[in-house]
């Protein structure tokens, strides 16, 4: 059983490898997911998701859906993931709001190198111990910038943060007083305009946003910022979480349509950004907006449809 093991641990570091082709890599990796889902296959504890995006080494979190999603697929939104490779340049500023273990932070970061700047946005402990471990293991604490903290629509607060740990990504923010059995977490809360005046920041190239429904609090907190600087924007519409603050997907797309931002939904394979025209009526859906956008086709060499 042990040489079984030690076997299916060679396969699992060939798969991430990043030389391997697409088509046997997710072979590979879907086999050793049904063997983990017949018990016969271990992910390692701690995980260390090494190669990822080339040469980035992970320490993931031991949150259930995305070690595993990350472990055996190697991405966790391949479209989105794509378009921040095509369009993160050197030198830019970029805001991860909602960065989880890092992930998406430190893949950007690479690109922004030399002489640009990633801030990370993550409110829960844990999460946000893992995040500065992998900063520092990937040698990239220049970079990134990481803030133990939630964006929110005002500063100098504390809210409760509500906690799922088998689901970090699922954590949010309570507004209200509700009874719930889960974990609670008081954070520290702050405003995108506010942490731009202290920090003396002059640009902003790249806005991502997933922060569990808290989204239209976020932007009501960078109004200024976005205005002036008008980032292209990656923002998740997720309808269920949007509903824990009062809110629906439709009141998010009417306060981004009030900055003039325009929506897409990018096809990595295509090389095409599709117009969305309304937002999502049910699910979870995340696209990039801009308001330019015949700019933003021509940065990532996409072509705009209908």
């Amino acid at each position: 059983m042990e040489l079984f093991e030690r076997c299916l641990d060679k396969l699992s570091r060939l798969t991430r490898h990043p030389t391997m082709k697409y088509f046997p890599k997710r072979v590979y990796q879907r086999f050793l997911e049904v063997l983990w889902c017949c018990h016969l296959y271990r992910i390692p504890e701690p995980p260390l998701f090494c190669g990822f995006d080339g040469d980035l080494s992970i320490l993931l979190s031991t949150d259930v859906y995305h070690t595993r999603h990350l472990w055996f697929r190697g991405y966790m939104e391949y479209d989105e993931e794509y378009f921040l490779r095509q369009y993160v340049k050197p030198d830019m500023t970029i805001i991860d709001a909602g960065a989880n273990v890092g992930y998406i932070s430190l893949l950007m970061a690479k690109r922004v190198l030399p002489g640009g700047s990633v801030h990370s946005f993550e409110p829960l402990s844990c999460t946000f111990d893992v995040l500065c471990r992998n900063i520092a293991a990937n040698k990239l604490e220049d970079t990134v910038h990481a803030n133990h903290a939630a964006l929110a629509d005002q500063s100098g607060i504390m809210l409760e943060l509500e906690t799922d740990v088998e689901r970090s990504g699922l954590t949010h923010l309570v507004v209200s007083a509700t009874e719930s059995p889960k974990a609670r977490e008081q954070v520290a809360i702050i405003t995108l305009d506010d942490y731009f005046t202290a920090n003396e920041l002059d640009r902003v190239d790249l806005f991502k946003i997933d922060v569990e429904g808290a989204e239209m609090m976020v932007v009501e907190g960078a109004r200024e910022t976005l205005t002036r600087y008008l980032p292209i924007v990656v923002c998740e519409f997720n309808c269920q979480a949007l509903a824990r603050f009062n809110s629906s997907a439709r009141d998010l797309w009417d306060l981004w349509d009030e900055l003039e931002y325009k929506w897409f939904k990018y096809n990595h394979r295509r090389r095409e950004l599709t117009v969305v025209s309304r937002p999502p009526s049910s699910g979870c859906e995340t696209f990039v907006g801009t308001t330019e956008p015949n700019d933003l086709a021509q940065s990532v060499g996409a072509t705009i449809s209908s």
